[in-house]
């Protein structure tokens, strides 16, 4: 009596383990009648049950099935009403496999409650497209009517098919699909991440390739194009609200992308704007300094700093960090130039000083005479080496010309005034 309950108990454990992979099948079978709301319902069962939930087949068709849906909605739902045939199949075509074309199964006529008459065309997956006598959408049904449309099944297909990838050590060839079908999953991402980007939703399309390079990261492959997209979006981001002088959500959206790219120059040096934008001078300072450290064999760096410093008023630390970018590439125009006008603009000072004067303070006006001229003395090697440079830059001969002028170097001042005449 006592073997005939053991086997009974065995008899019931297998039953179970049975019944749960029925579903699994039954998961399988749905799918492939393109019963899609009975196949999601099976395979959501499947994979929760203690049985199967680590059983690679049932999470392979929740994944597969997923991406099914996901398409059929994105038939039923991309398609505008007035499009013609011809222009729904083309919007269809874009969702689904490129050597297959969009085709109908069954197309009929309809009647509709007015009398009037049209077409009912019938696509894979039951999904319907209810046209007018003159060839405009008028309807579109598809049979799960909605019943699924708040859940995310690119997501939900990610995580079901790298599970059964995870779980199955014995089916090459299921692996393979599953591998497959995680490439069907990035390209809906990428495509979407793209779409985002024209539309300008630049932190949309920001998530949505940062998405795409998790996929191929979890399969091991390096997606450089995704990531480097979602830095231009991000950068884009924050650009757009600081042309629109919205500057605390600039420095927000900045915030999240220096998270996840420390190290972006430009992005460093958007963010120590907005802060100067934001009149927090603390936060500028700390931003160039940060920025400094990243890379200092990069001439763009200090000369991005010194710009900074230069609107802070912080002569010193401008001419500290112009003079470090010159050190570094001689030939850089900007830091040369900005160096040699920063002189200059404190020789003015000096000037508006003499000019403040009383007509019997001669000794200290002469004074103050040699400290200017000194200043512009120090700007001419700067500023004669970014005329070396860009020899046409009207901003840089003015101003030789008007430092040759002051120090009475009459010759060269000629020299100036037959190139502004070219």
């Amino acid at each position: 009596m006592k073997k005939i309950f053991v086997t009974a108990v065995l008899l019931l454990s297998i039953s179970v383990t049975f019944a749960q992979k029925v579903e699994v099948q039954n998961a399988s079978n749905y799918l492939r009648n393109e019963q899609l709301g009975k196949a999601i319902e099976a395979a959501d069962k499947a994979i929760v049950h203690e049985d199967t939930k680590q059983y690679y087949k049932a999470w392979f068709y929740k994944g597969a099935i997923c991406l099914e849906i996901n398409n059929m909605y994105k038939w039923a739902n991309s398609c505008e009403l007035g499009m013609s045939q011809a222009e729904v199949e083309a919007k269809m075509a874009t969702f689904g496999n490129q050597f297959q074309p969009v085709k109908p199964e069954s197309d009929r006529k309809h009647k509709f409650d007015d009398g009037s008459k049209g077409r009912k065309v019938t696509y894979k997956y039951d999904v319907n497209f209810i046209f007018s006598a003159d060839d405009k959408l008028v309807e579109v049904t598809e049979p799960t009517d909605g019943k699924f449309a708040d859940r995310d099944f690119i997501s939900e297909a990610e995580e079901a098919l790298m599970n059964s990838i995870k779980f199955n050590e014995e089916d090459e060839d299921l692996r393979q699909k599953a591998l497959g079908n995680m490439g069907v999953i990035y390209d809906n991402v990428f495509n979407d991440a793209v779409a985002q980007y024209n539309a300008k939703a630049y932190l949309k399309a920001a998530a949505a390739f940062e998405k795409a390079y998790d996929i191929l990261d979890k399969l091991g492959t390096v997606d450089s194009s995704s990531l480097n997209n979602a830095n231009l979006a991000y950068k884009l981001a924050v650009q757009e609200k600081f042309d629109a002088e919205q500057y605390e959500e600039a420095l927000e959206v900045a915030n999240i992308a220096k998270e996840k790219f420390p190290e972006d120059i430009d992005l460093i040096i958007t963010e120590a704007n907005i802060y100067l934008k934001l009149e927090d001078n603390e936060n500028t300072v700390k931003t160039l300094e940060y920025l400094m450290t990243i890379d200092d064999k990069n001439p763009s760096i200090f000369f991005a700093a010194g710009a900074s410093y230069d609107v802070l008023g912080n002569n010193e630390k401008a001419m500290e960090a112009y003079k470090k970018a010159i050190e570094l590439d001689p030939d850089y125009f900007d830091p040369n130039y900005n160096l040699g006008a920063l002189y200059v603009n404190k020789a003015a000072e000096i000037q508006e000083k003499m000019n403040a004067l009383p007509l019997d303070a001669v000794d200290e006006y002469n004074a103050k005479k040699t400290e200017m001229e000194d200043f512009l003395k120090q700007a001419l090697p700067y500023l004669e080496k970014a005329d070396e440079i860009q020899p046409d830059d009207q901003y840089t001969l003015n101003s030789l010309k008007e430092i040759y002028s002051r120090l009475k170097m009459y010759d060269k001042v000629k020299e100036i005034n037959a190139r502004l005449e070219r």
